[in-house]
């Protein structure tokens, strides 16, 4: 017995280090002070990670994998969990450019690629998905989003018909998830300064708006396939290994691989396409967000459409009008009683410039400071920038990273982004 117990503390395990020995070094590593990374904290302006939204990115083209990929792999208030794309190439591509961009920044990185996106939808711990497939995916994979209570930053077109657009809604709405549509303008600081103008009365009643026409090829009829369907050679080839084509395709109906994947053949024009974006940014800065047009005369001349519409307080709205040599793309015009605002991704200039002088003031009607957050150098330069910048592409890319800081904030605070349904709303207001 005596033996026995002087013995015991002395005894070694397998790899020679004895009972007394291992309390030891554990009173020593209790003892010492215990430091973190304050990323861990959430210190120094970095987001704890049980703050972090959790995301994924479905489909890694050019604007999922060249420009939401790289953006919001730098994003610290996020978690980037999964990538998807019919094309294995792609999605590998985007997976391993969120793992360097998060390997560079030390910090742990459990992304993964998938070829179907319900894989996604069916996962619990995804919060938030990025829809960024061709076009007529969009409003189909937003809605079963919604239905597998994922938050949506949609990509524009939203929808390809108006059925798709208020189905598309009522999702929304019934599910009570956040959509974000991807007009970025909505969310830049020369459209919400010149928004901020005309809703203080800077411009007197507004008379007219224009939207200038977007520099982009106009429509031809002979390229375009049902509901968007990409076009091909007209002969059917082998399915290349590495692609989903059924997935390609989709809600299309079904046709063979002609070998061609050309997004060309999927050009809307601009009153769907491109057009979008200024159409939108017209309508929050002329004040009609929650309204729509009560008549719309079609028509367009050379394949450009030109739309002229009339709403219930008598503004008249032009889509798409030719630009003038000062107007960049992606420009609107608003006239009022007293002076007119030309405003676009470059500049907000208004005649006459007096009106501007005054810089709106916290007593003034102001945009939701939630809409978006100064994340680019042009921050402190938009009150009475009356002459051009030279600015490039990095600041309309900051648009896009504002308005999804904007989608973000609204998933945690349970909040709705500013009236990105306005058509939506109006045809709920009609019907009630």
């Amino acid at each position: 017995m005596n033996d026995k117990r002087k013995t015991t503390g002395l005894r070694r395990d397998r790899d020679g280090l004895s009972r007394r020995d291992f309390l030891k070094r554990a009173a020593a590593v209790a003892a010492a002070p215990l430091i973190v990374p304050s990323s861990v904290l959430g210190l120094e302006g970095h987001t704890a990670p049980s703050d972090r939204v959790t995301t994924a990115i479905i489909g890694n083209g050019s604007c999922g994998g060249g420009v939401h990929v790289p953006q919001d792999s730098l994003r610290d208030d996020i978690e980037m969990l999964a990538v998807c794309d019919v094309q294995r190439d792609r999605r590998e591509k985007a997976r391993k450019a969120i793992e360097d961009s998060y390997g560079q920044r030390q910090r742990p990185c459990h992304v993964k690629a998938y070829n179907d996106f319900r894989e996604i939808l069916a996962r619990r711990d995804i919060d938030a998905v990025t829809v960024v497939p061709l076009h007529y995916w969009h409003s189909v994979m937003a809605i079963m989003a919604a239905q597998a209570g994922k938050h949506v930053y949609v990509e524009k077109m939203c929808s390809v018909t108006l059925g798709e657009a208020r189905a598309l809604g009522d999702a929304v709405e019934r599910y009570g998830i956040v959509l974000q549509h991807g007009t970025q303008g909505r969310s830049g600081l020369y459209f919400r300064h010149a928004t901020e103008l005309v809703k203080n009365g800077r411009i007197g009643k507004v008379l007219r708006v224009e939207v200038m026409a977007v520099d982009f090829p106009p429509v031809r009829p002979g390229r375009r396939g049902p509901v968007g369907a990409p076009m091909g050679r007209g002969k059917e080839v082998p399915v290349p290994d590495g692609l989903d084509w059924d997935l390609y395709l989709g809600p299309c109906p079904w046709r063979p691989y002609e070998g061609d994947l050309d997004v060309g053949g999927v050009w809307f024009g601009s009153a769907a396409d491109f057009g979008i974006h200024p159409v939108d940014s017209a309508q929050m800065v002329a004040g009609l967000d929650g309204t729509g047009p009560i008549e719309i005369y079609p028509g367009g001349t050379g394949g450009y459409e030109r739309l002229m519409c009339k709403y219930a307080n008598g503004v008249e709205f032009t889509a798409f009008k030719p630009g003038d040599p000062d107007q960049g793309d992606f420009g609107i015009r608003v006239t009022g009683t007293e002076g007119t605002i030309a405003v676009d991704r470059g500049r907000c200039k208004v005649t006459p410039a007096y009106l501007d002088r005054r810089p709106v003031g916290p007593d003034d009607w102001r945009v939701d400071p939630t809409v978006s957050q100064p994340v680019w150098r042009a921050a402190s330069s938009v009150v009475a920038s009356n002459t051009r910048k030279g600015l490039g592409d990095e600041d309309s890319w900051g648009w896009l990273a504002a308005h999804k800081t904007n989608w973000l904030r609204c998933i945690r605070t349970g909040r709705s982004p500013p009236l990105m349904w306005s058509g939506h709303a109006a045809r709920r207001r009609s019907a009630s």
